[in-house]
């Protein structure tokens, strides 16, 4: 890495962690639209850490379509971040309209991240296809449970969600253990810190008493997967 972007990642990644401290507070303060403008600082930095990385790649000439899927889910990731900050500052149909913008830009990010493992054909279908359902069935049924008072299109929609944040965990877990690759590890560990910050999202939001506590942890969780998934670019080759 060229000494220029080496400095360029080393104070966005400072920047984003002192955004990312801000917001938790703020958002613990019920400082909604603090919270919102440093949520989404945070988010933009991790993507100017994506972009960097890939620019220093671009400069020899060496353009990796894999990193290019996931920096373009970072980004969604961001916009995620911005709609869902929005939302929560907004009132009535407005506020229902960035909350589901939210939710797409967020499942749009892991779609992206699914595409980047299963474009590569090592036999990962398989295991995949067995790790998916054995992690999805007893987190749903438990969150269903927990959720009894919250209506159908909302069991629907946190479902099909905790469906896809599970596959994008499955998929690459299932990379590491087919191909022992490095950037696999990587990334199956920022995606294990996202799927429990998921977890923990809607698990605390159908609780009958949200614990505040959770929801820091679960931004903790949420932002060490990003940073994890971010540096993931460093690596020259996939597998």
């Amino acid at each position: 890495m060229t000494y220029f972007f080496l400095n360029a990642v080393f104070i966005l990644l400072i920047c984003g962690l002192v955004f990312e401290s801000l917001f938790i507070y703020y958002d613990y303060k019920r400082r909604l639209i603090h919270a919102g403008w440093f949520k989404s600082l945070a988010a933009f930095c991790f993507v100017l850490i994506g972009v960097s990385l890939i620019s220093d790649n671009l400069l020899y000439n060496h353009f990796h379509y894999w990193k290019f899927l996931i920096c373009l889910g970072l980004f969604f990731g961001m916009l995620g971040d911005i709609f869902r900050a929005v939302c929560k500052v907004s009132t009535g149909n407005k506020s229902k309209l960035f909350n589901l913008a939210g939710i797409v830009a967020f499942v749009t990010g892991h779609l992206l991240y699914i595409t980047t493992w299963l474009t590569i054909e090592n036999h990962i279908l398989i295991p995949y296809l067995i790790m998916l359902p054995v992690i999805a069935a007893p987190t749903i049924l438990f969150i269903l449970k927990k959720g009894k008072r919250t209506s159908k299109g909302e069991k629907i929609l946190g479902t099909v969600y905790l469906l896809i944040v599970i596959s994008m965990f499955s998929v690459s877990f299932s990379e590491m253990l087919v191909t022992k690759s490095n950037m696999a590890k990587q990334f199956s560990l920022g995606a294990f810190f996202f799927m429990t910050s998921d977890i923990i999202t809607i698990g605390n939001s159908i609780a009958h008493r949200p614990h505040k506590r959770l929801r820091a942890l679960n931004l903790l969780n949420y932002y060490a997967g990003q940073i994890i998934i971010a540096f993931c670019l460093c690596f020259d080759k996939i597998l």
